[in-house]
């Protein structure tokens, strides 16, 4: 308001005394400049902005982001049973034949393990015997597992991100040769058949069962 003021009055000065007063309105207008600049330096008015300089942090890391990779179960099976396989072999076990009724009851486990949100061998209306006598198993074992698909997962040698099949596989037969029970489990002389079932859940939580037949 102060420099509206002093404008007004210079221009009234200038009708007045034309010469004298023109030098006072210059030094206004010259303060004016001064103020729009420093007005525009620390935020106040419009600043020109490049276009990089306009970008958003959060719309960069979105550009960047790889999109999600769909998983192929069945793949997943396969190479777990190979891992499998690889262990028995190492030591002089014979390897396990693939099949069908196993794999049908540890498939359909793994469901429902995902549709309770539970890991665990016994859920209402499942039990482990009952799916290896559907599969028509006189005497077998059972594993079970969870982890995560494209996600960092601390493992017994330490953190690792799960980012495709091979790498999913090779997770879930690690976590069960580091656990002794199930270790014993899958290596074991009686066992000449198996099947493995993998489901993963819409936030790539992954559960996994092996059905082990003599």
């Amino acid at each position: 308001m102060a420099i509206v003021s002093r404008i007004a009055g210079a221009a009234k000065a200038i009708y007045r005394y034309p010469m004298t007063s023109l030098w006072n309105l210059t030094k206004i207008v010259l303060l004016v400049g001064i103020v729009v600049i420093l007005a525009g330096q620390v935020g106040i008015g419009p600043v020109d902005t490049s276009p990089g300089e306009l970008a958003s942090p959060l719309a960069d890391a979105a550009a960047n982001a790889t999109d999600p990779v769909e998983i192929d179960e069945q793949r997943v099976e396969r190479l777990v049973q190979e891992g499998i396989n690889e262990q028995r072999a190492d030591r002089g076990l014979t390897s396990l034949s693939s099949s069908a009724s196993l794999q049908e009851q540890a498939r359909l486990h793994s469901e429902d393990m995902v549709s309770h949100e539970e890991l665990a061998h016994d859920l209402p209306g499942s039990a482990t015997e009952e799916r290896l006598t559907t599969a028509n198993c006189a005497a077998g074992g059972e594993n079970v597992a969870q982890t995560w698909y494209q996600e960092r997962v601390d493992t017994a040698g330490g953190e690792r991100y799960i980012g495709d099949e091979e790498e999913l596989a090779e997770s879930l037969v690690t976590q069960w040769m580091n656990s002794p029970p199930h270790r014993e489990n899958l290596l074991r002389q009686e066992w000449s058949e198996t099947g493995v079932g993998i489901e993963l859940t819409d936030d790539d939580k992954v559960y996994a069962t092996q059905l082990f037949c003599g």
